[in-house]
C-alpha cells in the first residue's frame, strides 16, 4: 500500500504496508482451487474500527454470514484463510469443518480457573464519539427517489421490452386480490404513467 502525499510535502510516495501471498503449485489446488477461501472485513488493527455506515455495516454482517453457509462457521480455521503470524485462542467449539481437536478437553467457558485465554482489552473497539441522539429516524428525501428511478430505467427500455416487462410483472400480480393489484398499479403509475397504465389494462382494472 503507497499513501500519496499530500500537496503541501515535497517528498516521494511511503510505503506503508505490504501484502504477500505465497503458494505453492501444489498447494494452489489443495487451498485455492477448492474454493475454500473467504474475502471480507473481519477485524482490524488496533486502534481502528467500522464506521456506522449502514452500507459497510450491512456488508460486515453480509460477508460473513456467506461465508458461514457456504464453509461453516470454522471458514477461518481453514488453511487459507487462518493467520499466519499467530493463532487465535477463543472458547469456540464444533461446528461443521472442525479439524483441529476441536480445543480437547480444554474449558469452553469464561471466566475459568484453568489457563483459558482472556480478553485482550487492548484491542476492543474504541468508542464511537457523536453528539445528539442516536435512534432510528426516518430519511428525509428532497424528492420521492423511491419512484424516480424505476421511471427512468422503464423509460430507457425499448417498446418491446417495456411491454415483456409488463408481462412478466402481470404474470405474477394477476394472482393476488384486486386490492393489491390496485395499490401496486399505484406505484406503477407514480413511476411512470404509461407504465401504471400498461399493467393495469392487462389486469382489467383500466
Amino acid at each position: 500500500m503507497r499513501r500519496r502525499p499530500a500537496h503541501s510535502e515535497r517528498s516521494r510516495s511511503r510505503t506503508i504496508s505490504r501484502s504477500t501471498q505465497k503458494h505453492t503449485k501444489a498447494k494452489l489446488f489443495s487451498e485455492i482451487g477448492k474454493q475454500t477461501e473467504v474475502l471480507g472485513r473481519f477485524s482490524t488493527a488496533a486502534g481502528i474500527s467500522f464506521s456506522p455506515c449502514k452500507m459497510l455495516q450491512a456488508r460486515l454482517f453480509a460477508y460473513a454470514d456467506a461465508h458461514r453457509y457456504r464453509l461453516g462457521a470454522n471458514f477461518e480455521r481453514l488453511p487459507v484463510n487462518a493467520p499466519k503470524g499467530t493463532k487465535a485462542h477463543n472458547y469456540q467449539r464444533d461446528g461443521h469443518m472442525r479439524f483441529d481437536g476441536n480445543s480437547g478437553a480444554s474449558p469452553n467457558y469464561e471466566p475459568n480457573t484453568f489457563g483459558g485465554p482472556k480478553a485482550n482489552l487492548a484491542h476492543r473497539e474504541p468508542p464511537l464519539k457523536i453528539s445528539g441522539d442516536a435512534d432510528r429516524y426516518e430519511q428525509k428525501r428532497v424528492a420521492d427517489d423511491d419512484h424516480i428511478q424505476p421511471g427512468n430505467l422503464y423509460r430507457l427500455l425499448p417498446e418491446d421490452e417495456q411491454e415483456r416487462l409488463i408481462e412478466n410483472i402481470v404474470g405474477s400480480l394477476k394472482n393476488v386480490p384486486e386490492e393489491i393489484q390496485g395499490k401496486m398499479v399505484g406505484h406503477f403509475r407514480r413511476a411512470d404513467a404509461d407504465y401504471g397504465e400498461g399493467i393495469a389494462k392487462s389486469l382489467g382494472l383500466s
